[in-house]
């Protein structure tokens, strides 16, 4: 047999020798296409060239020999070959199941623990075999001995001779054979007793190849599982009792694998990991139901329900949350399928009948450390976990934490620390070390420290891949696998086209010719292109910037310039330089943990790093050197560092101003002249004082700064948000969405792992009588066709709101109706399609698969995502906030236009705002661009605000509503974020304590003349079409997620508000 792969250089010249002497071929690692010139040889398409049976590879004939075969492979998780690739080939699936995998893993743990049992099972299987081949050579003897008998058997002597003897070893062989499964069953009784580590291991396996799913770069080998498997069979503690050995295994084998897992893992999914750990391995001991799992990473995704459940009588807890509970207690299941052994049965009545015990977990710091009230007190840890995602989703991390430290120990919560050292130990010359980056992260100072300490640092070469710097890379390896010198090639997801050759390089290296100093060492950011190969023979590691404003102020103080006390005592004006700088490096750790609250941080998720601080302070090292005694160029300072160094990465106006007003606050004279310049809002995060700057204690290293040790002296209240300008609600938003991501991750890893698995396809579940999948999917699909409304007839809409100069709102209304069709249109054909696909009356696209995938992980199909207008909803949301829209446009065209205007409601708010604005322009004769939108509060109480789908534009005024404006329209639905609108004050006030968002009272839109807008005290605050904030512009110029800044009053500083991402939206999540 031989082995090519499409990149050999010969591989068509080696391929039609083959055909020709008719070896077989196997062709390695394929991608989802092959090579154009291979079509031949998959249809088999021969012909006859005189007498001779010939094939065209290329445009080569070459004699066809009946003997060849050819074999291909790929190491694809899971590949999607066209049809006309799939029906040219037999596809088998080889990927290792968990049953085999258990058996695999059973064997080496025997072989480990017990070599004299796998030896005798080894020579019992021999010994087998070799009875059953005398059997069979008996049997072949028997018959050709009858065969050639003459008629009369009993007169033929040699006959008989023949059969007496083949009884007798035929009763040899059965007594040996008895005697075999005798043995065989007593050694297999002895081997159940390991069987228990085995399918753990088999489990723990599965569970972390399937991170693959999340990121192309986690990719693990079997033989890199195995080799763990072996090292913690020997690193695990002897005993002569079995059951403690077992236990002994398993602990190690665990820790080992979490270990080595981590190092190659984001921080953001490392708990993940521990997470699906604990979850599968409670499976598959029986703790965990599998419906219960399903509830917890899907929650309450069904549509249409909200009508059909119990009233929410308590004020404090929301719908949304009322749902989850009602789900959870069974309002929608039939007495067959809910029953008092499940835990939480009728959960939510006892929400009802004990609301005040159920405040006290409710309002808790950390409810998954409070009781439940009786009888849901004895509740295990993942029904705890279902009642905390329902009621607190925000500490569902914690609630997680929990779990993972009950069932596995609490040796996973804290992942180990990062060793470059560790790392290189499990390398050698043919095991690459691959550092997987993320923004903000370098290794490259720490990795020359690193060969510096092991007295390389004059033996590492280093390339950064690009355009034509693969063949420089590839001659560099060659040189330093002879001498022993170390390269580290940079990028390497820049040099997509240079990626095969480096896993030809690795794949094909020869340990017997390469020096023992080798190493090659790899960098890039996660590629689908990166080589799996190299990724599964490799070392793989992660090391990010560190978390907190403490932490990253003490990684600026000890990086370069900083760390060289000759840099800072070089400045000329020693009190203003260490002051801006530790401002500077203040307002540094701001921005980089700001990130980590999203929207309210930040629209867009900078990279901001130390090169952007590295730069500032020379700067301000060389303003200040460069300045008169006395004066200090502030204007200068501020303009390089907010609107160049840091400012040149913001690409949104929005968050520009916020980057301006933070870097304002902490990079000012009043830092410099005050003493003690406070940091934080109440006082108790201060500069370090102008005494400690200058004559810093004794007690110091003299090789560090002074502000260095200040900061390490620094207390807990460096994690408050309000340090960051943020609100303390904004904790919660960010614990909210770190646990709606984390459910999100585990649900999309088990959904794409299970996808091939044969239980989606059985008749009924795991534990009897479950939905499948597809069963799933069709009912869902089922439900949105019966429920989706006719489209809009466009004819009838045109005629009825014709075209009118004075009216843009007719025009408005009929593009939105054909928006809105396109969309409905869409949702139809994908739902039917999906619909006749389950029932197998129509082929699966990769559209419809993908929208079929999304409906059961209850997402929005990203094909309707390409027709629909921005939203952040789960399905269930998604598809009851369409059926309000459509609605308000029903009623808008049944009954004329509404006296308030719903703005959640359109598809495209920007043509709607026009519309107001041409309307004004029109009616008054004036230019549009001399024309703006001014905002007016409409008096609290007069009309409700309404987020009920927009009815509340058509009530009369003795119903509570108001007449139509002269100008301008008035808008409802929209909500805040970040603050609240406070009715008594008539201004935007702080936020109420976990509320989230608030709804904003109505806004009259009144377009005046730019010069007649009235000045008040006012906060600009944007105004967005999701939280996302976030967008992109569209073919119109707009962007299709900001819409305008409106004028809010305040009496508070307007960077205040600023500070803490205040918002307008005009959707919520849920």
């Amino acid at each position: 047999v031989v082995t090519l792969r499409q990149d050999d250089p010969d591989f068509l010249r080696n391929l039609e020798n083959d055909i020709q002497f008719g070896i077989p071929v196997i062709l390695e690692n394929v991608g989802t296409s092959l090579e154009p010139a291979l079509e031949p040889l998959l249809l088999k398409q021969v012909f006859k060239q005189g007498s001779v049976t010939s094939i065209l590879i290329g445009d080569t004939p070459v004699e066809y020999s009946s003997d060849f075969r050819f074999y291909i492979t790929t190491k694809l998780r899971n590949p999607h070959y066209l049809p006309d690739v799939a029906v040219k080939v037999a596809l088998l699936n080889f990927m290792i199941t968990p049953d085999g995998l258990e058996e695999q893993m059973l064997s080496i743990v025997v072989e480990q623990e017990r070599p004299d049992l796998a030896e005798e099972r080894a020579k019992l299987l021999v010994q087998s075999a070799q009875n059953q081949q005398r059997l069979q050579q008996i049997e072949d003897e028997i018959l050709g001995t009858l065969s050639d008998a003459s008629e009369d058997l009993l007169e033929n002597e040699t006959a008989i001779q023949v059969l007496t003897r083949s009884q007798r070893l035929s009763h040899e062989i059965a007594e040996k054979q008895r005697i075999a499964l005798e043995t065989e069953s007593a050694i297999e009784e002895t081997r159940t007793l390991y069987r228990g580590i085995a399918r753990r291991s088999s489990a723990i396996f599965f569970c972390v190849t399937d991170l693959a799913e999340l990121e192309p770069m986690y990719q693990y080998s079997l033989q890199w599982f195995t080799r763990i498997f072996v090292d913690s069979i020997e690193n695990a503690e002897k005993s002569e009792v079995l059951d403690e050995r077992i236990a002994s295994l398993q602990s190690v084998f665990m820790l080992s694998i979490y270990e080595n897992t981590c190092r190659s893992l984001f921080e953001r999914h490392k708990i993940l990991l521990t997470f699906l750990l604990a979850a599968r391995l409670q499976m598959q001991e029986g703790k965990l139901h599998h419906k219960h799992w399903d509830a917890l990473l899907k929650g309450g995704n069904l549509l249409g329900v909200e009508e059909l459940l119990p009233p929410n009588e308590l004020e404090w807890l929301s719908d949304k949350a009322w749902k989850e509970l009602c789900l959870l207690g069974g309002a929608m299941s039939s007495s067959s399928d809910v029953h008092d052994e499940d835990g939480l049965f009728n959960v939510h009545f006892h929400f009802t009948e004990h609301p005040d015990e159920w405040r006290v977990v409710f309002d808790a710091a950390e409810p998954q450390d409070v009781p439940f009230p009786a009888p849901y007190d004895d509740l295990d840890d993942f029904l705890r976990l279902l009642v905390i995602r329902s009621i607190r989703p925000d500490k569902v991390t914690a609630a997680i934490r929990v779990l993972i430290g009950k069932v596995l120990g609490d040796s996973f919560l804290t992942p180990p620390a990062f060793s470059l050292e560790k790392s290189f130990e499990d390398s050698a010359v043919d095991v690459p070390l691959v550092f997987i980056l993320s923004p903000g992260s370098d290794p490259t100072a720490e990795l020359i420290r690193f060969a510096e300490d092991r007295l390389f640092g004059h033996k590492l070469d280093f390339v950064s891949l690009g355009q034509g710097q693969g063949p420089i890379a590839e001659a560099i390896i060659n040189k330093a696998q002879k001498i022993g010198r170390w390269v580290v090639l940079q990028n390497c997801h820049l040099a997509t086209s240079w990626m095969p050759e480096l896993e030809r390089i690795c794949e094909y290296l020869d340990v017997d010719n390469v020096h023992k100093d080798y190493r090659l060492w790899l960098t890039s950011y996660p590629s689908e292109t990166f080589p799996v190969s190299v990724l599964q023979n490799s070392v793989k590691m992660t090391n990010e910037p560190p978390k907190g404003l403490k932490s990253n102020m003490i990684r600026s103080f000890s990086s370069d310039p900083l760390s060289s006390v000759k840099f800072v005592n070089s400045s000329t004006r020693q009190l203003e330089f260490k002051k801006l700088a530790f401002g500077l490096c203040f307002f540094h750790a701001v921005v980089q943990e700001r990130r980590l609250f999203g929207p309210l941080g930040w629209n867009v998720l900078y990279e901001f790093n130390e090169s952007d601080l590295r730069i500032s302070v020379r700067q301000l090292h060389m303003f200040l050197n460069e300045e008169k005694p006395g004066e200090v160029p502030m204007k200068s300072l501020l303009y390089t560092a907010g609107e160049c160094n840091y400012g040149g990465r913001v690409t949104e106006d929005m968050d520009r101003r916020t980057l301006m007003v933070l870097l304002r606050q902490v990079y000012n004279m009043d830092l410099v002249k005050e003493n003690t310049y406070s940091l934080s809002p109440d006082g108790q995060v201060t500069l370090p004082t102008d005494e400690l700057l200058l004559n810093p204690p004794a007690s110091s290293s003299i090789n560090a700064p002074p502000f260095l040790e200040f900061t390490k002296t620094l207390g807990g209240g460096m994690n408050a948000p309000e340090l960051l300008g943020l609100h303390g609600n904004a904790v919660i938003t960010r614990d909210q969405n770190e646990s709606k991501q984390l459910l999100d991750w585990a649900l999309t890893v088990e959904a794409k792992s299970a996808s091939g698995s044969s239980s989606d396809d059985s008749s009924d579940g795991a534990d009897g009588g479950e939905k499948t999948k597809d069963e799933i999917v069709a009912e869902i699909s089922a439900d949105i066709l019966d429920r989706l409304p006719d489209s809009f007839d466009i004819v009838a809409a045109s005629k009825r709101y014709p075209f009118d100069y004075y009216e843009s709102m007719n025009i408005v209304l009929v593009q939105e109706m054909v928006r809105y069709n396109r969309l409905i249109e869409v949702i139809r054909t994908s739902m039917e399609g999906i619909r006749k696909a389950t029932q197998g009356l129509a082929v699966l696209s990769d559209d419809l698969e993908a929208a079929s995938m999304a409906v059961y992980l209850g997402h929005v199909p990203a094909l309707w995502e390409l027709r629909s207008y921005p939203s952040r909803k789960s399905l269930a949301g998604y598809v009851q906030d369409l059926f309000h829209r459509l609605q308000f446009l029903q009623r808008w065209y049944d009954e004329g236009k509404p006296s308030s205007f719903w703005i959640s409601s359109f598809f495209f708010t920007h043509s709607f705002l026009t519309g107001v604005l041409q309307n004004y322009a029109r009616k008054e004769k004036i230019a549009i661009d001399q024309i703006a939108f001014d905002f007016e509060v409409v008096s609290p109480g007069s009309m409700d605000s309404g987020h009920d789908g927009g009815i509340i534009g058509w009530k009369g005024v003795e119903e509570g509503g108001m007449a139509e404006p002269a100008s301008g329209v008035y808008v409802h639905g929209l909500f805040l974020e970040g603050a609240r609108f406070n009715d008594a004050e008539g201004v935007i006030d702080e936020s109420l304590p976990k509320v989230l968002l608030s709804p904003a009272p109505v806004l009259w839109f009144k377009p005046v003349r730019t010069a007649d807008i009235k000045v008040f005290p006012h906060y600009r605050c944007p105004t967005y079409v999701t939280s996302a904030r976030r967008g992109v512009l569209t073919t119109t110029g707009h962007s299709n997620n900001f819409l305008m800044t409106v004028r809010l009053p305040t009496q508070a500083d307007p960077d205040h508000w600023v500070k803490r991402g205040v918002a307008l939206l005009c959707q919520s999540d849920d």
